[in-house]
């Protein structure tokens, strides 16, 4: 509630006052002043520890109010912030290939390790166990929510390390009066009428979506109970919220229905396909076989028809219609917050939260993705033709069409027999130089079952010590349990033992199983089927889930890490004052130790990289830091319309680093109409667990293409560059899927990250327009030495265009083909401080309300004009540009230059509101190199009742993007945040959000 004291405006909570009245999505309730002459106590706003109702906020605010939230029907926070134009999609529940299972937030697009989040000034803790440092919002209720206050700007002077973009303070009602209980449900409608989609993909002879589609319903059940005890010296409240989300395909939308290629030229897809790809990729003319049948033929392309092999003539799998679109997601929130008041000095308060988040991350089919790399000629279920063609036709190649043994003895000697020939020359080789690349449609797709269990528990004592001067002393611990099951991914032990299979008393029988290595063993059959009916291959069909549980089994991974923050602030009045001040100036001066721990424990074959479809190995991760930090903030009254705020920080670390933070900031009531703000703060980022400990190890990026294969993009001469031999220069180096093997791992040595940001501002609130308040802020964040690692777009690029070996020693081709996708080929990253990066621009923000004939209208908004955001990406580098633009190495979030967020809402006498919301997304250019998709600008329309029939009961129903504007595609959105064509969280990817609300409360 904000009340005025005099000619000044005071806020009674976490809000700030005048000069932070309207700074962003401020709620109708907040609106108009009541009880005038009430004198409130203290002032407490998010980015300072100061209580002083005669200092005002330096900093830029945008406040979002519940009603905001809940008038958009969202069950999810980040699908209502990220609207918002300050910030960007970051983990969300339409990722799905790249999925943490977490929700994150990323203020300002510098990334959700940048953007503190708090929760009742408090820090969350890290919400996974993989050593990363960004939240998880998943943990926050929103039946007890009043409002979200986002500050833009620094502000590790109050809060520490990761407040370098800003902090997103989520404000609780913990003293709840009475019980209060809410049911959602939700869904989405679209309809498939993208004629020139629909042509594309039935060219493609793939599956066209159906013409309508409702789909992905989501239902959320809370309830909330508070009250005093203890004749009115305690109080306790406590609610639940229950959330479940069913999945989406995005077989279910004309837009991802294929997965495209060439911008929205074609529908592409993988060449690991049903019926099986054997491709040699340069291996038999690198081995020094030649073709007796005919000596034009160099090397093999092939793919399985019944029992033969034959060209595979371009043959491509579509493997978009089985991925999530939505992920599925059952979510429990649990909490309670007491307080106890011992004496007059001392309370005693508790707030205990708990999460349980189940979550499938669901994408195509497994395969042998290119992790079968030879194919022994005596495999026994190889037909004659088949061969002849990989074998019987290539002189130098050893091993017998599918010999037959009578014992297990004769089979070992035979096969250390073709061992000695290769040893002594005789032969080259006894196994045909293929990559297998089989699409495993016999199974099941692919899924990651994510669960995280979370907790968090603050204790603490509080209380005014002497007149003028309080105390908070507080203990919060945090623990998150995960657990990852891997389903259906193949083994690359287990497959390559498959197809390792002879002849025994004329039964085909694994090598493996012969000389004892493996009895569970299980023949492959690839060579049998492929036919149009058989959808995918009858010997592997006919194997069974024998076959499926042998190849696929699970595989798991488990982590457990904690963070423990122990604080102690005392504030109050100094007793000094300047002359003309209103009143002394305040103090705050406070001592935090905090404590971070991860142990990530993948089993064995994830630790291996042995699921065949998972981009490399899954590395265990344990460690820990912990921070000890001092600070002491001042606010200092100067006059009656003047203030300023000044903070300092220092932190030490267990890891052999110091860093220290603060901050400048002046307020001033220039006018009775206008107020001017202004602050100067730095702001320090440490390393995360992940980037100081995390082994070296493999995993995938995605690129547009290889430049130095078929399309030869860059010359011959570029592409020697980065090591490719000459005869390879133009070949097939083509990822199927567009995702290229990187090598990285953390950094012990890694430095702290630095930022500087300066905000400066004016709030108009003018008497002759009674109702309207209007504030501009500029904002400008800078930071230097920036956490990363050299991207792989950009070792590559500088390789081909320089031939520098700083950047030429990171591309490792593979050593027989040149290829970057197939193992053994990779880009080389590792964490270190390099990048330098700078955000600029202005908030916009309005709120203005009247009275009308038919009931009271309010008028609210916020735009952003990002005027700069630059990115140097390697010291003496020149800046890239990436306002107004998205993709390579401005990050795939587009970023308009122009994007704003607008509501109007009518109170009418009929027991009713009705509120029209409008978003807009700018334009924004592709910079990517190869078919390169601008995209137009967007503008969405959100429609929105609230009837309250009788006191105690409401009830919301509304429509987001009312007209089921369709997002752009492209080729190049890749994955997370990019999936299904497009970016879901960015644009309205999944058509009409409908929604209803049910409400009581007593």
């Amino acid at each position: 509630m904000l009340r005025k004291v005099g000619e000044k405006w005071r806020d009674s909570g976490l809000l700030t006052p005048v000069a932070l009245l309207f700074a962003g999505l401020v709620s109708a309730s907040g609106v108009v002043a009541a009880d005038e002459e009430a004198v409130i106590e203290e002032t407490v706003v998010t980015g300072s520890r100061i209580k002083d109702p005669n200092v005002m906020s330096s900093s830029q605010i945008t406040v979002v109010d519940v009603d905001d939230i809940l008038n958009r029907g969202v069950v999810r926070i980040e699908d209502y912030l990220n609207n918002l134009p300050q910030i960007s999609p970051a983990q969300t529940i339409t990722n799905s290939n790249g999925a943490s299972g977490t929700a994150t937030l990323d203020l300002r697009n510098l990334g959700c390790s940048r953007t503190l989040v708090l929760l009742n000034g408090e820090r969350l803790a890290p919400g996974s166990t993989s050593g990363g440092n960004c939240a998880d919002i998943n943990t926050i209720p929103t039946l007890l929510l009043e409002r979200v206050e986002v500050l833009t700007g620094g502000a590790s002077s109050a809060y520490g390390s990761d407040a370098v973009a800003g902090v997103v303070n989520f404000i609780l009602d913990d003293e709840f009066e009475g019980f209060k209980a809410s049911y959602t449900s939700s869904m989405y409608q679209h309809k498939n009428d993208n004629g020139k989609l629909r042509s594309l993909v039935k060219s493609f002879d793939y599956a066209t979506a159906p013409s309508d589609v409702t789909t992905g319903e989501t239902n959320k059940i809370a309830a909330a109970f508070g009250g005093s005890i203890f004749d009115g010296r305690g109080h306790l409240t406590a609610f639940f919220e229950k959330t479940d989300t069913q999945p989406i395909l995005q077989g279910d939308y004309d837009i991802s229905a294929c997965a495209l290629s060439g911008g929205t030229a074609a529908c592409g897809g993988s060449s690991t396909i049903p019926p099986g790809r054997w491709a040699d990729f340069g291996g038999y003319k690198a081995a020094g076989f030649t073709n007796t049948a005919d000596a034009d033929v160099t090397g093999l392309d092939l793919k399985v028809l019944g029992n033969e092999f034959v060209d595979r003539d371009g043959q491509t799998y579509n493997y978009n219609p089985t991925n999530f679109f939505q992920r599925p997601n059952e979510r429990m929130n649990l909490g309670l917050f007491g307080k106890f008041e011992v004496n007059e000095y001392v309370e005693a308060y508790v707030n205990v939260r708990s999460m349980n988040s189940e979550s499938n991350a669901q994408i195509a089919y497994s395969g042998t993705f290119g992790n079968i790399t030879a194919l022994p000629c005596y495999n026994a279920l190889l037909s004659e033709q088949q061969y002849n063609t990989v074998c019987g036709n290539w002189a130098g190649m050893g091993g017998s069409h599918a010999p037959n043994f009578e014992t297990n003895a004769e089979a070992l000697a035979y096969l250390s027999g073709l061992d000695i020939a290769v040893g002594d020359g005789s032969i080259i080789d006894y196994k045909a130089p293929l990559y297998s690349l089989k699409r495993n449609v016999e199974g099941n797709p692919r899924q990651d079952v994510t669960t995280y269990k979370s907790v968090s528990q603050t204790f603490g004592l509080r209380g005014e010590f002497i007149e003028g001067w309080s105390y908070d002393v507080s203990y919060q611990r945090s623990e998150v349990d995960y657990t990852s099951e891997y389903r259906n991914d193949l083994s690359v032990i287990a497959i390559n033992r498959a197809i390792d299979v002879v002849n025994v008393a004329g039964v085909p029988t694994c090598v493996s199983v012969i000389n004892g290595t493996d009895d569970s063993c299980i023949p492959y059959n690839l060579f049998a089927g492929g036919l149009a009916g058989d959808d995918g291959i009858q010997g592997v069909i006919d194997g069974g889930a024998e076959l499926q549980n042998y190849i696929a089994s699970a595989t798991n991974v488990l982590g457990a890490s904690q963070q423990t923050i122990f604080s102690a602030v005392i504030s109050g009045e100094s007793g000094i004052a300047l002359p003309s001040a209103p009143s002394a100036i305040s103090v705050a001066i406070g001592y935090e130790s905090r404590d971070l721990k991860t142990d990530f424990r993948p089993d064995l074959p994830s630790r291996t990289g042995d699921r065949s479809g998972s981009g490399g190995a899954t590395l265990a991760l344990s460690g820990g830091y912990d921070v000890n930090e001092y600070f002491v903030e001042f606010g200092v009254p100067m006059t009656d319309d003047l203030s300023a705020e000044i903070g300092y920080r220092y932190a030490d670390y267990s890891t052999d680093n110091t860093t220290d933070a603060y901050k400048m900031g002046v307020y001033w009531e220039a006018h009775e109409d206008v107020s001017v703000r202004a602050s100067y703060q730095t702001s320090t980022r440490h390393a995360s667990l992940a980037g100081l400990y995390t082994p070296q190890g493999y995993g995938l990026v995605d690129l547009d293409d290889d430049p130095c294969g078929e399309s030869k993009t860059r010359s011959q001469a570029e592409c020697a560059n980065t090591g490719l031999a000459a005869g390879l220069y133009g070949t097939d180096l083509k990822s199927p899927a567009d995702q290229y093997n990187i090598l990285g791992g953390g950094n012990p040595k890694v430095a702290p990250e630095e930022s500087t940001s300066v905000t400066a501002g004016v709030v108009i609130t003018p008497k002759l327009l009674d109702g309207l308040t209007l504030t501009i802020d500029y904002f400008s964040i800078e930071v230097v030495d920036g956490i990363g690692s050299i991207p792989a777009t950009t070792a590559l690029t500088k390789c081909l265009e320089t031939g520098n070996a700083a950047f030429c020693n990171l591309i490792n081709r593979h050593p027989t083909n040149g290829s970057l996708w197939l193992t053994g080929g990779y880009i080389s990253t590792q964490t270190t401080n390099l990048s330098q990066e700078t955000v600029e621009g202005v908030d916009f923000n309005f709120s203005y309300n009247m009275n009308t004939k038919l009931g009271k209208l309010l008028l609210e908004g916020v735009t952003t004009r990002l005027t700069s955001a630059e990115l140097i990406e390697l010291p003496g580098e020149m800046a890239l540009e990436c306002a107004g633009h998205w993709g390579a190495a401005c990050d795939k979030n587009p970023q308009p230059k122009w994007s704003g967020n607008y509501t109007a809402t009518l109170s009418t006498a009929y027991d009713a509101d009705v509120s029209l919301s409008v978003r807009y997304l700018g334009e924004t250019e592709d910079l990517n190199k190869s078919n390169a998709i601008d995209f137009d600008s967007r503008t969405y329309f959100d429609l929105a009742a609230v009837w309250t029939p009788l006191e105690n009961y409401q009830a919301r129903i509304g429509i987001n993007n009312l007209l089921d504007d369709e997002p752009p595609v492209t080729s190049n959105a890749g994955t997370a945040p990019g999936n299904g064509n497009t970016f879901p969280a960015h644009f309205d990817a999944l058509g009409r959000y409908m929604f209803l609300t049910l409400e009581a409360n007593f």
